[in-house]
């Protein structure tokens, strides 16, 4: 099948097979059945079709780790990422991996796949794929109806019109969606030839592009845009476009589809003992029947004369419910987390801006110290000046992971942040520059529970330097302080690379003054911390290294230039000062940077 390409849909929350699906460990990335996760068992069933260069995952941040641990090794180029700004539901999400296949291939036609649903007869859904495949050729948006078991409530149900059947293929054009019906208002659509809607779909790039255009024109726009689809209504494909479109066919299919969407429908699907129960090896049930029972290796699980129950046994939550009421989850669900049982998912976006020019040999390490941090919730934007030499091909490499890129040639360091600050979606934002590094992969964690636990709106901790001539050993330890008032008058600045902002302080306060070319740093620490006086604290630890010097000590010419705009900034801000005190600051800054130390100190 020419130009055949996947987009796997793998940004779920899977809190329906609660508890052991949680928001950030979903379904598909759990072995659910046999001794693959379902993520795993989509991308190998589309591999078996597709050439592995033509698949792509769609996913939120906190999973793209993840994601490249259980797939990589399959063959799966972790460039194929998609990661989606925002959790908006499929519209977005599909538009989204649209533009960017279509950016690449516009005669693509794409094959939509949930990375959690369970499908076991994959020649006859190798079959089911040829012929969308060719209706798709039609110009047709083509989704795949399952013919029902039951009146479930839990599934979304396709009405087709009979009397648009093809001649070449059993198809049916859709007369209208239905989702998530009553039990009765289900078996009604089923007496009426209804089918399940899959949540499988095949069509041209350009046609589907085409419809979002004509019924969601911001979302098209926003397409291109972090900011604009951060924005976005959530809303799904079906509900954005399917239901309103007269392209889309649906083909019944002949293979083996589940949706393991509750316990009811897994107990359904898994082996079961002589009695009807659903165990492993860390349950003992006396006289139990039709019951699925799940223990973990923290204990074991003792049942005694249960009929019809789910039993699920976690590190932290116990689940207890009659088989047939297991879709009420979601309610208890919700109730947990209003009174502040489950973990805190909510965590602040945080956005990283590296600005960048020629730096092949640090830019590799700046990159994967934000990478490799433990904190997943990061928007990385990197900002480059037009490079040349290796640093493209190095950035490359991690594209994957840098959600925004833009090239700014003849721009200096100071304007190339300040894009990155407009361009943050982030609620705490740090600047990270190339030669820069974070020293565990503990600092923003600590960040974030440091802004979030003292309220403040500006945090920053203390740095060591390493000449670049012997990296092994610490030459500087810059130990910094908290903010008190009169200190910046004395020569006291904030490590630049540990100052983290909220968002919040940037858009009321400014970004940085380009008319300083030097100090643009310490005036945007004066205007916020001097003159605005924003609740801020201070990190008593090592928060980053750096190799080299930064830019108001590379030379004296920017010492001396230095000062002068230091004394400017104060004038700039209308704050009162002595150019005497002002240029003997140095001292009170050497102070603060020459405290020589071991390799001990880390």
């Amino acid at each position: 099948m020419k130009n055949l390409y996947a987009v796997i849909l793998a940004g779920g929350s899977g809190t329906r097979l609660w508890p052991i699906s949680r928001a950030y460990y979903p379904k598909q990335f759990l072995k659910i059945i046999g001794d693959e996760t379902l993520i795993q068992r989509t991308f190998t069933r589309l591999k078996k079709i597709i050439p592995p260069e033509n698949i792509y995952i769609t996913t939120n941040r906190i999973f793209v780790d993840e994601i490249i641990n259980q797939i990589e090794e399959f063959g799966f180029n972790k460039n194929n990422i998609i990661i989606q700004p925002a959790d908006k539901n499929t519209e977005p999400a599909i538009a989204q991996a649209s533009k960017r296949i279509f950016d690449e291939d516009n005669s693509a036609v794409i094959v939509i796949c949930p990375s959690d649903h369970l499908i076991q007869s994959e020649s006859n859904f190798s079959s089911c794929l040829q012929k969308a495949y060719k209706l798709a050729q039609k110009d047709l948006l083509i989704t795949f109806g399952i013919k029902p078991k039951e009146a479930n409530p839990e599934y979304g149900y396709i009405l087709p019109k009979k009397s648009d059947t093809s001649t070449s293929s059993p198809s049916f054009k859709v007369e209208r969606f239905v989702v998530k019906p009553t039990v009765k208002l289900a078996k009604k659509l089923i007496k009426g030839g209804s089918f399940w809607n899959s949540g499988i779909f095949i069509w041209k790039v350009r046609v589907i592009l085409s419809e979002i255009d004509k019924f969601n024109k911001d979302l098209s726009q926003a397409c291109r845009s972090n900011k604009k689809y951060f924005s976005l209504d959530s809303i799904s494909i079906d509900k954005g476009i399917l239901e309103k479109s007269d392209l889309v066919w649906v083909i019944p299919a002949t293979f083996d589809w589940r949706d393991i969407g509750s316990w009811k429908a897994l107990y359904e699907l898994l082996p079961k003992d002589s009695n009807k129960n659903v165990t492993n090896n860390r349950v003992v049930a006396y006289n139990c029947n039709d019951s699925l029972i799940y223990g973990t290796d923290n204990r074991f699980v003792t049942a005694i004369n249960l009929k019809d129950i789910i039993v699920v046994d976690t590190k932290d939550y116990v689940l207890i419910a009659p088989r047939e009421n297991t879709h009420e989850i979601k309610n208890v669900f919700q109730q947990i987390k209003t009174v502040g049982l489950e973990e805190n998912l909510q965590r602040p976006l945080v956005t990283i801006i590296t600005p960048s020019y020629n730096n092949d040999t640090s830019i590799e390490n700046t990159i994967k110290s934000v990478l490799d941090q433990n904190y997943k919730n990061i928007e990385y934007i990197l900002i480059d000046g037009g490079s040349n030499y290796k640093t493209p091909s190095i950035i490359k490499k991690y594209k994957y992971r840098i959600e925004q890129f833009m090239s700014m040639p003849n721009t200096n360091i100071f304007e190339k942040m300040n894009k990155g600050i407009e361009l943050a979606n982030g609620e705490i934002i740090g600047i990270l520059k190339p030669g820069d590094s974070y020293i565990d992969n503990k600092v923003l964690e600590e960040i974030v529970t440091n802004m979030e636990t003292n309220k403040t709106y500006i945090s920053w901790g203390d740095l060591i330097y390493y000449n670049s001539s012997n990296t092994d050993k610490i030459s500087m330890h810059w130990k910094s302080s908290p903010y008190k008032k009169g200190l910046l008058q004395k020569g006291w600045i904030p490590p630049h690379a540990t100052f983290f902002v909220r968002r919040s302080v940037y858009q009321k306060y400014g970004s940085f003054n380009t008319k300083f070319s030097v100090a643009a740093e310490y005036e945007l620490m004066l205007r916020l911390l001097e003159k605005y006086k924003v609740p801020s604290n201070h990190i008593p630890r090592i928060l980053v290294k750096m190799v080299g010097e930064g830019m108001s000590l590379k030379n004296i010419a920017d010492r001396f230039k230095g000062n002068f705009e230091s004394y400017r900034s104060w004038k700039e801000n209308g704050l009162e000062i002595s150019p005497l005190i002002l240029f003997s600051k140095n001292i009170f800054k050497v102070s603060q940077l020459w405290q020589k130390t071991d390799n001990n100190v880390i």
